[in-house]
């Protein structure tokens, strides 16, 4: 009852379609790193139809994937546009970060010994932040 009142119980994740130009193992890529998410799910969609959805209302947002960035299209209101942008700005940011550091690299050894470092700080970090939030693993 307490979740119902504070507007969890009906918790689902928001669906954004998107549309890119880029190959299709970038774009794919791009797409299942987006959907580590466990507020939103990216669907890979034509642009007509991302535009349509948005414009009859059946999305709130829609999302161009680009090479050095992306651009988010919303309707007339999206109260979940901030937190949709933050987040997709921080993937990008690890995406960039990690192009200019490979692109440092001076042989293609050295670029995938500093890739492999690169996988594996990411798979061990120095430091371990956990979320946890109040809402029931049931709902």
């Amino acid at each position: 009852m307490f979740a119902f009142f504070i507007g969890k119980s009906s918790y689902h994740q928001l669906t954004v379609p998107v549309y890119s130009d880029l190959p299709e193992q970038e774009r794919s890529t791009l797409i299942n790193e987006l959907n580590q998410s466990e507020l939103f799910s990216f669907e890979y969609e034509k642009e007509k139809n991302v535009k349509a959805a948005i414009r009859k209302g059946e999305a709130e947002a829609g999302l161009q994937l680009k090479e050095k960035g992306f651009t988010l299209v919303t309707g007339a209101y999206s109260e979940n546009a901030p937190l949709l942008q933050r987040y997709i700005q921080g993937i990008y940011t690890k995406k960039l970060q990690k192009e200019h550091v490979l692109a440092a690299s001076q042989s293609t050894g050295e670029r995938e010994k500093v890739e492999s470092i690169w996988e594996e700080a990411l798979e061990q970090p120095l430091i371990k932040v956990e979320k946890e939030n109040f809402r029931n693993a049931e709902t």
